[in-house]
């Protein structure tokens, strides 16, 4: 039995340009929880994008943030997995030192950015939140930090990823979270929804999962049974126990089949 279903947000719950998450969505969730099945955001964007996207009444109620490194249930933090701070500021300078790449760099209350880089911000801001800090230095970050990005304007290319990953794939999760962004975090996915599970006390073979990239892959894994989008990249689909178009088919095909109808409003 299904207790748990977990979704990558940008590429699989908006797709194609999309901003807004559809009503059909917000039905489904509202049904999920209503039969106890808790539905949970998946994202690498921090908390305050990810809450202010499921902004209305019959909200999920958790959230997995920070691509896992940030854990919320009912508005309160039960996990977060910082980096090493050395080797955060480390991995931001050779960001900035790649040449054509921007750094993000994500706190615990704020994500900053470098001076000098706004014109950048405003294509990117409504995936990061309002929280976001303007540096002179690097250094100059007081807070833990959760997650280093690199923003690639042309797209992660495969020199880009291998380059970092050979830096730091050792001991830290390199994953490609979007066309553009290469994420580096302590945690992953999979750790988050498995710690996610047992803070809710589900097991494995209880969750559901939906991803359409590289940083879902541990996600995957972590659960019970997972989709892939289908304009995933093969490698992912390949790691996936089914492919569909939309979130919202399956959801509704599952709460059809457990004899709960969805009806319009």
């Amino acid at each position: 039995m299904i207790r748990l279903i977990a979704s990558d947000i940008d590429g699989t719950l908006l797709q194609r340009g999309e901003r807004q998450l559809s009503e059909r969505l917000f039905r489904l969730i509202e049904q999920l929880e209503a039969q106890g099945i808790r539905f949970v955001p998946a994202s690498g964007r921090p908390y305050a994008s990810l809450r202010a996207l499921f902004d209305r009444q019959g909200a999920p109620q958790s959230y997995l943030c920070e691509n896992g490194a940030l854990l919320m249930d009912r508005e309160e933090c039960f996990s977060l997995t910082e980096l090493p701070r050395e080797d955060g500021l480390q991995m931001a300078r050779e960001i900035t030192a790649y040449g054509g790449l921007q750094v993000l760099i994500s706190g615990t209350s704020a994500r900053f950015i470098l001076d000098g880089n706004l014109d950048w911000l405003k294509r990117v801001g409504y995936f990061v939140g309002r929280e976001v800090a303007v540096l002179e230095q690097i250094e100059q970050i007081a807070e833990p930090i959760l997650k280093v990005t690199a923003w690639c304007p042309m797209g992660v290319t495969d020199q880009i990823r291998q380059t970092f990953e050979a830096r730091w794939a050792d001991r830290y999760s390199v994953a490609v979270a979007g066309d553009n962004w290469l994420d580096i975090t302590l945690a992953d996915k999979g750790k988050g929804l498995r710690e996610m599970a047992r803070h809710l006390k589900v097991a494995k073979d209880e969750i559901m999962v939906f991803g359409d990239n590289f940083n879902d892959l541990p996600m995957f894994r972590a659960a019970g049974f997972s989709y892939a989008m289908e304009q995933s990249a093969p490698e992912v689909k390949a790691a996936a126990d089914g492919v569909c178009s939309r979130v919202e088919d399956v959801l509704e095909e599952f709460l059809s089949e457990k004899g709960i109808g969805f009806t319009e409003k």
